[in-house]
């Protein structure tokens, strides 16, 4: 399954139209889902956690079928978001008169079996509802799920310092596929940094993200 990093930085897998987003359903952050005027590159992160829990599953994390049913399918995953969780997306959806089923959240260890605790622990932290609870393209790298790699740098891939004290996590495995989305986290942190508002515009979004 090859890995495509768009001009916005968003990562996905598929064929895109140039819409107001850019992606398939299946990675559409739920701020996006939700028409949020504002929107950046935490859309991209979400994207990012959504192929990797695919890359171990081999079949989507959230499979929806249109828009309503992505949240239907992130709520069954994540639970279904709280004033404590997202308040913004109570408030977005309540907007669109629309109600979020009732879900508690499921185990991703359990959904991903083969993954390693790094690999669940980060793709938790990236599918976040809350788009300023995801970790950031350079917080991720950081993570210890890259570890193999911070003492191996791959061509045309700079790993940050690891001395983050605000960026620390307890879990201590890596996980196999770490090269190829250390790539794409990369070149999404590369590409995050260089959009300019006229190159959003070419996009359909403006200078905040949000629609144009």
């Amino acid at each position: 399954m090859g890995v495509v990093v768009h001009c916005a930085s968003l990562v996905h897998t598929d064929v895109c139209c140039l819409c107001v987003c850019v992606c398939p359903v299946r990675y559409r952050a739920p701020e996006v889902l939700l028409r949020s005027s504002y929107y950046s590159a935490p859309i991209d992160m979400f994207a990012l956690g959504a192929i990797m829990a695919e890359l171990y599953t081999l079949r989507p994390l959230f499979p929806g079928s249109s828009e309503a049913d992505e949240l239907v399918k992130i709520a069954s995953v994540l639970g279904t978001p709280t004033q404590t969780t997202w308040p913004e997306g109570l408030r977005l959806a309540a907007a669109m008169d629309f109600k979020f089923p009732q879900f508690p959240p499921a185990q991703l260890s359990k959904i991903m079996s083969s993954a390693s605790p790094d690999a669940v622990d980060i793709i938790a932290r990236l599918i976040a509802w809350d788009p300023d609870k995801r970790l950031s393209s350079e917080q991720a790298l950081r993570h210890p799920y890259f570890a193999s790699l911070h003492n191996k740098p791959q061509a045309g891939l700079t790993p940050p310092p690891l001395a983050d004290k605000a960026n620390s996590y307890n879990s201590n495995s890596a996980a196999a596929p770490a090269g190829a989305v250390a790539a794409a986290a990369a070149a999404a942190a590369g590409r995050a940094n260089s959009v300019s508002p006229g190159g959003a515009a070419l996009l359909g979004v403006d200078g905040r993200g949000g629609p144009g």
